[in-house]
């Protein structure tokens, strides 16, 4: 017969390997939720110029992407504190499915316009809820671990996806890609309603009882978007994702110009190819170390050391010298994201109820998609005007005041805690492997005599 304390460690050792599995779970989802997104944005204006789409047509179609995605953010993610996370995720995996496998049957730009509006609503359930989830199974001091983990699935796929999208258009035709996309997603789907628990029954419960009327409703969203730590996080990922947004946008032309004037000697498409991949693999592998930090040493530090260096990496992007420009974007860029993204998503998380996590993400993942749309075209005006180097040094300015926020509002942590040799030293040699890749890089993009 099983003893009682042998029963007891069976039940811990069960619990521990089935909250294992329900993380494993949502990382999968994680990564495969930016799909419709990395995959679709390679392939779609090609394949809207081919239906008849003018250039004007091509943007809007690719725009109105995002203004129905940014709705759709605010409406499932209050959606997911009031009828848990599950049921908007599956809706919103198994409708986007639907929808881009649709791109198939549009013969007309009004045809895709239309799906495409359609598509950004559905999709807007992704973010918020996948990022609710992963909070609510995260225990409050470790949060930034999961974060971190978070993180990492995101920057799995985007290392991955726009490659695949790449390989599959150009050997199958577009129709390879949606119909990828499509068994993802309803992957996804079956993920959920098999694998991963409503994380959100109880504070559900509490969050009917509570909400009596439409007033309720309003004066709770105002008072979330009046916490000082809320508006940090959110003006932080608005910011940076701003800086995102000028890198895809003037970067490219300054390595273009580069390339005209022979100093780089690879093909300035390749060339960004390249370090996007660098910079993917360094975040994948540095999210979860920086993440631990974060709950050991508080969010603070990890946020102010994250946008200096961002800043700073900005203004050396435009060194007229390969090996800081490659160095820059390894050292001070890819590590920079991969030290705010942890703490800004946990500070965030630490400072809503799980009620209000739902609509907080909603926000958050508003401002994310904010920081691109309206920064891209922005960054993109003021570099025809100042010329693309001074345009990407302009756009430190951003993460320069979510510096200033951090450092005099964010709090101290309560208790001073030192990191552990182990991640230290994890960390370190995860930086200086990073780092050893550069010289290959430099190698390669340098003229060849």
């Amino acid at each position: 017969m099983l003893s009682c304390s042998r029963v007891k460690r069976l039940v811990i050792n069960l619990i521990r390997t089935s909250s294992k599995l329900i993380l494993f779970a949502i990382c999968i989802v994680s990564f495969i939720y930016l799909f419709d997104n990395l995959m679709v944005h390679p392939v779609l204006p090609i394949y809207a110029k081919s239906i008849g789409a003018t250039v004007f047509m091509v943007g809007l179609i690719m725009g109105v992407y995002s203004m129905t995605n940014c709705i759709g953010n605010i409406t499932w993610g209050r959606l997911s504190d009031v009828k848990g996370r599950r049921l908007p995720l599956v809706i919103g995996f198994l409708v986007s499915g639907v929808v881009v496998l649709l791109y198939s049957t549009a013969f007309k730009p009004v045809d895709l316009l239309v799906l495409r509006l359609i598509h950004g609503f559905f999709s807007g359930a992704l973010g918020p809820c996948t990022l609710t989830l992963m909070t609510d199974l995260a225990p409050p001091e470790r949060r930034g671990t999961y974060m971190g983990v978070y993180g990492a699935s995101i920057s799995l796929s985007a290392t991955i996806s726009p490659a695949l999208a790449g390989i599959l258009s150009t050997k199958y035709g577009p129709s390879a890609v949606w119909l990828t996309i499509f068994i993802a997603f309803l992957t996804a789907a079956l993920i959920i309603v098999t694998l991963i628990p409503e994380t959100h029954r109880k504070a559900h419960k509490d969050f009917r009882e509570s909400l009596n009327s439409t007033s309720t409703l309003k004066i709770s969203i105002r008072s979330i978007l009046k916490r000082r730590n809320v508006v940090i996080s959110i003006w932080g990922i608005f910011a940076w994702y701003w800086v995102l947004g000028t890198i895809v946008t003037l970067f490219t032309l300054y390595l273009s110009n580069l390339y005209e004037t022979g100093f780089i000697s690879v093909d300035p498409r390749m060339a960004f190819g390249m370090l996007m991949s660098i910079y993917g693999i360094a975040v994948l592998f540095l999210n979860y170390p920086m993440g631990r930090i974060s709950d050991i040493i508080g969010r603070k530090i990890p946020l102010i050391c994250g946008y200096i260096m961002v800043s700073v990496g900005l203004f050396l992007l435009t060194v007229n010298s390969i090996a800081v420009m490659v160095v820059a974007w390894i050292a001070l860029l890819a590590i920079s994201h991969a030290l705010v993204w942890p703490s800004i998503t946990a500070l965030l998380m630490d400072e809503l109820l799980p009620f209000e996590r739902g609509i907080g993400a909603g926000f958050f993942e508003l401002f994310l998609t904010l920081g691109t749309a309206i920064g891209m075209p922005i960054m993109g005006l003021l570099g025809g005007m100042l010329g693309f180097a001074c345009g990407i040094r302009f756009a430190a300015i951003l993460p320069i005041s979510a510096l200033l926020l951090s450092l005099f509002i964010v709090p101290k942590p309560k208790v001073e805690a030192k990191v552990s040799l182990k991640i230290k030293i994890s960390t370190i040699v995860i930086i200086v492997a990073l780092l050893a890749t550069s010289y290959p890089y430099i190698m390669f993009l340098s003229p060849k005599h």
